[in-house]
């Protein structure tokens, strides 16, 4: 599916999204991860309160707005809590947990995410 260029200007960040495999053959919860993918995004610092996967209100400093698939176009992607995502180098933290992913549709299917970090 082809997003309107419109959608993707504004989109000049890149993040790198692993994808959670398991939570952990050693017994104590730690997670691994498949291979990375990268993606255009648009980061935008802005506080919001959202459920976590516990349904509890959090407070997220970071929103993340991303197609659903790769720079490349080939790999729909599916992004859930338990991932995990980098930010570009000028971030801090790089690597923050994921609070909340909303996914968002329109009349041709899946169009995008919002991730709240």
């Amino acid at each position: 599916m082809a997003l309107d260029t419109q959608f993707l200007e504004p989109m000049i960040h890149e993040i790198v999204v692993e994808h959670c495999s398991t939570s952990g053959p050693d017994g104590y919860g730690k997670r691994t991860y498949t291979s990375a993918s990268t993606f255009q995004a648009r980061i935008e610092f802005t506080k919001q309160i959202v459920k976590d996967a516990q349904q509890k209100d959090v407070i997220s400093k970071t929103r993340i707005f991303t197609p659903q698939y790769d720079v490349d176009g080939s790999t729909a992607a599916v992004i859930g809590i338990s991932d995990r995502i980098t930010l570009p180098a000028q971030f801090v933290p790089r690597t923050p947990p994921i609070i909340s992913v909303e996914p968002h549709y329109d009349h041709e299917g899946p169009h995008h995410f919002e991730v709240y970090v």
